[in-house]
């Protein structure tokens, strides 16, 4: 299996932490978010990654190199911070480039920390399957699916309590298929639902989770580590 990081966001809800440094490199325990996924990446087999490059993408190369010392191979995609791909843009542009195969992918938001084990998510996928690490949406909020039978996901209004995580195992093929440079993930995941190869994990109740898209995530993050320790 082949991985995908999206770091090319702005950050712009963690300034002024981000006003200087790009949020894949934001530290968790003193650990950088990126550096987090590659760990576990490498962990479970995986050394072939893309990261997408885009708000102060120079100095996630510069700390990252080729990924060797991470025991990981490192290929980057540049784009513009003011005109960015979107995450289902960012993949197509990898695939037009040849960094990515036709072969399952996982792809990781680099701002999205859990401590649950990958090899649930990433083990027999079948071809052209999706598999989403899935999640309770946040109270008072509408969520994104809810699940069918055989654990396909629906979007169902009304009855949708799961939202993505922001990690998952997607077909390049579904990229390919849609006829635009920028977009999002949220085509790519219809797609597959209404064929029903889009297939959904819950995380676990005892799994860390969080999405560190804000100041407020990351210090509720850091207290979450340190309680569970």
């Amino acid at each position: 299996m082949q991985a995908m990081i999206l770091s090319a966001g702005l950050g712009t809800r963690m300034r002024p932490l981000t006003q200087h440094v790009p949020k894949p490199l934001v530290e968790v325990n003193g650990v950088p978010l990126i550096v987090y996924h590659l760990t576990r990446l490498q962990a479970c087999g995986i050394v072939h990654i893309v990261i997408n490059l885009g708000y102060l993408g120079e100095m996630i190369r510069d700390y990252l190199g080729n990924g060797a010392r991470f025991g990981v191979h490192i290929h980057y995609t540049e784009e513009d911070p003011q005109a960015l791909l979107g995450a289902g843009g960012g993949v197509k542009q990898a695939l037009q480039l040849g960094y990515l195969q036709d072969a399952p992918l996982l792809l990781c938001s680099a701002d999205a920390w859990t401590d649950s084990p990958l090899l649930p998510l990433i083990t027999d996928v079948p071809p052209h399957g999706q598999r989403l690490w899935v999640t309770h949406a946040p109270a008072q909020a509408d969520g994104d699916f809810a699940f069918a039978d055989a654990g396909c996901l629906v979007d169902t209004p009304g009855r949708n309590r799961l939202t993505f995580s922001g990690i998952g195992v997607f077909s390049p093929h579904d990229f390919v298929a849609i006829d635009a440079e920028r977009f999002g993930l949220m085509p790519v995941i219809h797609r597959a639902m209404r064929e029903r190869r889009c297939h959904g994990v819950r995380l676990s109740d005892e799994a860390l989770y969080v999405n560190v898209g804000s100041q407020a995530a990351l210090d509720q993050l850091h207290s979450a580590i340190a309680d569970k320790s």
